[in-house]
């Protein structure tokens, strides 16, 4: 499914967007593929391709090793730079131990003064490969 409804909220001249579900959450079709939608850019940005962001201060990211935090964010990047229209909800890359580090999308936004648009993703959870094998987008080493 693929979500294009946003609320949009300005604060300090960034732009926010986000995505409104109030339509699809009570669907069966929505609970049945809860991981696996995908976000279109929201209408009024012109450019579709997003810089993707997460916080590297999270708490969960900052327990995995040096190594799990290159790894995962060099798959999240590479990925996301080749996407240029639809956003996935979710996003698993591969660390250490044959572990995954859970991605999810929050937001997108802009700044008045440029209408380049960013995605804004959280890492959520360590999952393993059976997990992340759920999920549409589950990225591997290899």
């Amino acid at each position: 499914m693929i979500c294009n409804k946003y609320y949009k909220l300005t604060r300090d001249k960034i732009n926010f967007y986000f995505p409104d579900l109030k339509e699809c959450v009570f669907t069966e079709q929505y609970k049945k593929d809860r991981g696996r939608n995908r976000f279109e850019m929201p209408e009024g940005i012109k450019y579709k391709k997003a810089q993707p962001m997460f916080p590297v201060e999270n708490e969960l990211f900052n327990k995995l090793s040096f190594k799990s935090q290159m790894i995962a964010a060099s798959l999240f990047q590479l990925f996301l730079y080749s996407v240029d229209k639809d956003y996935p909800e979710v996003i698993c890359t591969e660390i250490e131990g044959g572990k995954y580090l859970k991605f999810q999308l929050f937001y997108f936004y802009t700044y008045d003064f440029m209408n380049l648009p960013f995605v804004y993703y959280e890492p959520m959870e360590v999952i393993s490969k059976k997990e992340a094998s759920k999920y549409l987008i589950r990225i591997d080493l290899d």
